[in-house]
């Protein structure tokens, strides 16, 4: 049997995760299949197989695809009526309160209003409203707590139109939910709690990863009592947690956000818990409340929380971890999410730590990959166990594991979960990934971070031991840049490196002076990072070093660092030679030391303390030389491997771009000169016609043209151009390739120097710029930009072509027909956890039917389109090298939405 078939007889009745998938392919061959092979096959088979928030479901029953485009037309419907977390929260409760009525039905619970609830044209939009809240009213449990939610469902309705109220009311009485198991159902719902427009902020809902949710639940693997999530956000975690546990718990969250909170109690509902409870609430105000509960989980808020009754005032993990240590009973277990930030800084986090330590109730703590906590962070985290009653194997003992990434390549980590919970139960002390150290070792280490247990951590700690290594804080002097606003471009004083101007490849040792166009003015402040001497520059942000050698010269004698750019100089008694020092930042050793050591919730960075306590492997001054001679060109072998590895596994994007560039490039080159040529011998012709007046010479005579009345309407009368139209024709459209093929050439040398970027206020710019552009038909559509004045650093030029891009494209395409209706709109907004500016673009014409991938390659575009089918190209290319992304609404029924985003950092 093929692997695709039995997936679909696993997940048959139920919707399952790829880890849980897996499971059963093993238990029923007896073999071994990774998660891996699971994914893969669904990812090749995407007209039988769709992943919904974790889940893998077979989308061969229509019923799948009929809730999809329900809930899509809604949001498609609604979009303009509602604010984002209103539009989410109202959808949500379409299809809870539809799954209540559907169910009260099925268990013949229906009273007489059965006849008037079928939608009847005829009524008013009021009576139709009136009539399904009152079905609504009859399904729903009088007895249970709903947090307000009917009445804050029902207030929003009575905001829609009546038109629009009419279609969305019918639309759902036409979901027929009874088609769906429980189970089916809860995993539909959690795609519509996933699911959200592109001009909806994520920060509106916070849920937890579905993988990391899984796996806390299956490490809680709570038995009987009561599991509370005092952070439940929409209450995916516990969800997850039931599911796998079973029907005799009693669930209970708590969720500062109101909204939220109703949220994770439709979630739990239609998860079909026996025994819920949700409550609306700062979970620290709980604090002396004498309740106890034997299971607690959670994923920690990465900027944590604060409270005038709890004993810790300031904001942080520390008052949400002493809330939960004491809520749990005497046996009580906890599985919590917490930042990488907490395991590692110094003082009230490390005594906090150490008063963990002395008490001993970490069981284990479980290093997630980078990015594991995708889309609600990217921050780096970790899973911290908290068991009052550990084994006895653990006593005064914790256990460390590094949960590896099994698709490094991804976007998204992909966790082996099975692996992670063998490692977890093991008695042994030692594998690979799996470590049990004794608190008094943590203690001494300073550090709850997993990183500081591996192998590798311990063959440098031996070297470092055995006097063959030293720490980089004893090598070097680590020196801060320097921040300031007061940045010139042509101020004659000294230099300014910023992170572009490192050199990202490992053969491009030394900093360009082309790189260093950047100035400052040098001030008492400013002169603390003022590097005169040979030194190593390197990146604190970001996951790349991008060591650079700084060697003063005549044309460069002294810079100054940006904050974001350390500077390693070397003791002069430190005997090291900083092409040794260079090439060992390239080292797997020393990358992994410091992948380990980064810390930062939404940008990655590394601290002078944790830099400094790197170890670096160390030989004497000759040895140092000949270190470089022979192991420089195996260190370039391997970081050249690895860069190529890396483009295989993302499907050689960059290479197929390279490709791309290179044939692209090729026709321009030879298509060019012959289509000019084209051109001008079409010219000469219109000339020669006109000078002996034989334009109007054409291939047929009228005589010729005669159709017999047989066949009359039965064949079209051949088309006979004169001898004027063709040549004019002829110049137009050779004159319109060369133009295409002109604007191909702009896209393929697009090349923004760094130094053209400039900080810009969007709002203010791009209001600037349509108050003075002409616009072609300004009767016909309406043009209007809205939202706040957020900063970005942006090529300005670029920019405004992607806007002239995306107008002109309105003004060809989506309106053929002219209407006062017709609008054009850009919208400012700014997502402050991933620190980016955000530009909404959409139009009101005529449907768009490209996906993002099509819209953005060369030469395609819709069969109604009259354009050259580049300009979507043109406008990913200047957006990709702003270091930003766009987001196409692929589901539109009508008019065209896309979102651009622009880093809006420094660097």
């Amino acid at each position: 049997m093929q692997l695709t078939e039995e997936i679909e007889g696993i997940i048959e009745k139920h919707p399952l995760t790829p880890s849980e998938i897996t499971e059963e392919l093993n238990y029923r061959r007896r073999g071994k299949h990774s998660v891996i092979d699971v994914i893969e096959t669904v990812k090749r088979n995407q007209e039988t197989f769709q992943e919904i928030n974790g889940k893998i479901i077979s989308i061969s029953n229509s019923k799948w695809k009929e809730i999809i485009r329900a809930h899509w037309y809604l949001l498609s419907t609604l979009q303009a009526n509602y604010k984002p977390h209103e539009l989410h929260f109202l959808i949500a409760a379409l299809f809870y309160y539809k799954r209540l009525i559907d169910t009260h039905k099925k268990h013949g619970a229906y009273n007489d209003s059965k006849s008037r609830i079928k939608y009847n044209k005829n009524l008013n939009s009021n009576s139709t409203l009136t009539i399904w809240l009152d079905s609504i009213q009859a399904a729903r449990n009088q007895q249970q707590n709903d947090l307000d939610l009917f009445n804050d469902f029902s207030n929003l309705l009575n905001k829609c139109p009546p038109e629009r109220l009419e279609d969305i009311i019918n639309m759902i009485q036409q979901v027929d939910t009874l088609l769906f198991s429980a189970s089916e159902f809860s995993t539909a719902f959690e795609y519509i709690l996933e699911t959200r427009t592109p001009s909806a902020h994520k920060s509106y809902i916070t849920g937890t990863a579905p993988q990391v949710s899984e796996l806390m639940a299956k490490l809680l693997n709570p038995k009987l009592g009561v599991v509370y999530d005092p952070v439940c956000g929409i209450g995916s975690l516990l969800a997850h947690t039931s599911r796998i546990a079973g029907a005799q718990l009693h669930i209970k969250g708590s969720e500062i956000q109101n909204s939220n909170a109703q949220i994770a109690f439709m979630n739990l509902e239609m998860h079909g818990i026996p025994s819920y409870e949700i409550t609306s609430e700062n979970c620290l105000d709980e604090i002396h409340d004498e309740k106890y509960y034997n299971y607690i989980v959670g994923d920690l808020p990465l900027t944590g929380y604060s409270n005038h009754r709890s004993p810790w005032k300031d904001k942080g993990f520390i008052p949400l971890l002493e809330f939960v240590i004491s809520k749990l009973d005497q046996q009580g277990k906890a599985v919590l999410t917490v930042s990488d930030s907490f395991l590692l800084s110094q003082g009230k986090e490390q005594n906090y730590r150490e008063y963990l330590l002395h008490n001993d109730i970490i069981e284990c703590i479980i290093s997630l990959p980078p990015g594991s906590l995708k889309p609600y962070t990217n921050g780096k985290s970790s899973i911290i166990i908290i068991n009052k009653s550990k084994p006895s194997f653990l006593i005064n003992k914790i256990k460390f594991i590094t949960a590896e990434n099994l698709s490094p390549a991804s976007q998204l980590p992909v966790l082996d979960i099975s692996n992670i919970l063998e490692q977890y139960q093991e008695k042994n002390a030692e594998s690979r990934n799996s470590q049990i150290v004794s608190a008094e070792e943590v203690i001494s280490q300073k550090s709850l971070s997993a990183s500081y247990y591996t192998d590798e951590f311990k063959e440098a700690g031996k070297l470092l031991k055995d006097g063959k290594a030293r720490k980089l804080g004893e090598l070097v002097e680590i020196i801060s840049g320097f921040t300031t606003r007061d940045t010139q471009a042509l101020a004659q004083d000294t230099s300014y490196i910023k992170i572009e101007s490192l050199e990202k490849d490992i053969l491009d040792m030394h900093l360009s002076s082309g790189k260093s166009n950047s100035r400052i003015i040098k001030t008492k402040q400013s002169e603390k990072s003022l590097i005169k001497e040979e030194s190593l520059l390197i990146a604190r942000i970001g996951d790349n070093l991008k060591p650079t050698i700084f060697k003063p010269s005549k044309t460069l004698p002294e810079i100054i660092t940006h904050n974001g750019v350390i500077a390693l100089r070397p003791f002069p008694k430190s005997s090291l030679d900083i092409e040794y020092l260079y090439y060992q930042l390239y080292s797997p050793l020393i990358q992994k030391q410091v992948e380990q050591r980064r810390i930062g919730t939404v940008m990655p960075f590394i601290s002078k303390r944790l830099l400094s306590e790197i170890i670096i492997p160390m030989m004497p001054l000759h040895s140092q030389r000949e270190f470089i001679a022979t192991q420089k060109s195996n260190l370039i072998s391997a970081e050249k491997e690895k860069v190529t590895q890396r483009l295989r596994a993302i499907g050689f994007e960059e290479e197929n771009i390279q490709k791309e560039n290179e044939l692209i490039s090729t026709l321009v080159h030879e298509l060019r000169p012959k289509l000019v040529k084209i051109n001008s011998l079409s010219n000469k012709l219109i000339r020669i016609i006109e000078k002996h007046n034989i334009s109007m010479l054409s291939q047929y005579d009228a005589d010729e043209l005669g159709i017999d009345d047989d066949i009359l309407g039965l064949i079209e009368q051949p088309e006979n151009l004169d001898i004027g139209f063709v040549s004019q024709k002829i110049a137009i459209n050779s004159k319109e390739l060369n133009d295409t093929l002109s604007l191909v050439k702009e896209i393929m040398t697009l090349n923004l120097k760094p130094s053209e970027f400039t900080k810009t206020r969007l709002l203010k710019f791009l209001s600037d710029h349509f108050s003075k552009k002409t616009i072609e038909r300004p009767h016909k559509y309406k043009l209007e930009i809205k939202g706040y004045d957020i900063e970005a650093n942006i090529h300005q030029a670029s920019i405004l072509q992607v806007i002239d891009q995306l107008i002109a494209n309105a003004e060809c395409h989506a309106f053929p027909v002219a209407s006062s209706k017709d609008r054009i709109t850009f919208t400012i907004k700014e997502d402050k956890e991933r620190k980016i500016a955000i530009i909404e673009y959409s139009n009101n014409g005529k449907p768009f039917t490209l996906t993002k991938s099509d819209y953005i390659q060369f030469f395609t575009k819709s069969k109604s389109s009259t354009g050259s089918g580049i300009g979507g190209n043109y406008i990913y290319r200047i957006i990709r090298a702003h270091d930003g992304d766009i987001e196409v609404d692929e589901n539109k029924i009508k008019g065209f939405s896309m979102k651009i985003e622009i880093p809006n950092k420094d660097e």
